[in-house]
């Protein structure tokens, strides 16, 4: 996919988010942003400069972000869905719950587009695949976004829109006022992000696992289901 004039939501305010966000303007595209520290979202606002928009929005008001994204833009043509918590109940009400709230709302809008498409990145975890203790709760979340995203892919792959589940050994939880990332890595992981997006075609749906490891090596990892 081609950004240029292309236009993103990007859910959360994190040094992620912020590098994606870098990215796909570098590229061409116009990012709409949400998250609920206003404080946050006018520094980030600054940094992205004009061609990106902060929407101040609660994560529970999903409609607010995807109808303030087409009063201010028009369309949508990608979501960036990254959403972190980790103690039980939020775990499902917002690595779960709200992150389908997100795509429910983008489907319809991304099915405007036609035979263009468009694509979601679901931010999941390594921890759905690997057995470390204390991370338990969190790690069912992530499995349950894995699974809905795998079975989505299915369901999306006739109307051109591509998902993938982006899978980052650690990641900076949304509103934590501490990072597990240096920007360095930040940047490198949503350079990974976006190439692999921009590098697909959105003719197919081959959900694909992106994985940054323990060491800091960016592998594009295999194919989770069949390409059409």
């Amino acid at each position: 996919m081609e950004f240029n004039g292309k236009v993103a939501v990007v859910t959360g305010i994190n040094e992620v988010t912020l590098a994606i966000s870098k990215s796909l303007v570098s590229h061409g595209a116009r990012v709409a942003f949400a998250g609920k520290d206003a404080e946050k979202g006018q520094r980030m606002q600054t940094l992205l400069g004009q061609n990106a928009s902060f929407i101040h929005a609660d994560v529970d008001d999903v409609s607010k972000v995807f109808n303030s994204t087409l009063a201010m833009f028009g369309r949508v043509d990608l979501v960036f869905n990254h959403m972190s918590l980790t103690n039980l109940d939020q775990s499902f009400n917002i690595n779960v719950k709200t992150a389908v709230r997100v795509i429910q709302q983008a489907l319809p809008i991304l099915e405007r587009n036609g035979k263009e498409g468009g694509v979601i990145v679901n931010t999941s975890s390594v921890t759905s695949t690997i057995n470390d203790p204390g991370y338990s709760s969190y790690a069912a979340s992530k499995a349950a976004l894995d699974s809905y995203s795998r079975i989505l892919a299915e369901e999306v792959s006739d109307k051109g829109i591509k998902v993938f589940i982006m899978d980052p050994f650690v990641t900076p939880f949304s509103g934590s006022e501490t990072s597990l990332f240096e920007p360095s890595t930040a940047n490198d992981l949503a350079e990974l992000v976006v190439g692999t997006v921009k590098d697909s075609s959105v003719s197919f749906s081959p959900p694909k696992t992106l994985k940054y490891d323990r060491t800091n090596a960016l592998n594009l990892m295999h194919i989770l289901q069949k390409v059409y």
